[in-house]
């Protein structure tokens, strides 16, 4: 049987959603096209700056739930891989094979 992996709650849970771009609709001109490739910047700008932040604020919810002091983020890549990478599993010597298979599932 598997190792239950630890699960996330809250904002940690939760996708971060990229808001739809404009879109270009109607008479095609000069003008129209120039005000909506403006248009079409600002707002990509805006959204990577929403997005920017929310993984800022997610990143340090996620030091949080693995008890790490804010910006060690080398601690951080530590206990993520510890949790989710086989290779990184620390196993004393002498266990039999289906111990070591089901610690490192």
């Amino acid at each position: 049987m598997p190792r239950k992996r630890r699960q996330y709650s809250g904002k940690l849970a939760k996708p971060i959603v990229w808001d739809a771009p404009p879109t270009f609709d109607g008479f095609v001109s000069e003008k129209r096209v120039k005000e909506f490739w403006k248009k079409y910047n600002r707002h990509q700008r805006k959204v990577k700056d929403r997005v920017d932040k929310q993984i800022a604020e997610k990143l340090s919810l996620l030091m949080d739930f693995y008890g790490i002091a804010n910006n060690d983020m080398g601690a951080l890549a530590l206990a993520l891989a510890t949790e989710h990478v086989p290779g990184f599993k620390v196993l004393p010597q002498g266990l039999p094979d289906a111990c070591v298979a089901r610690v490192t599932s």
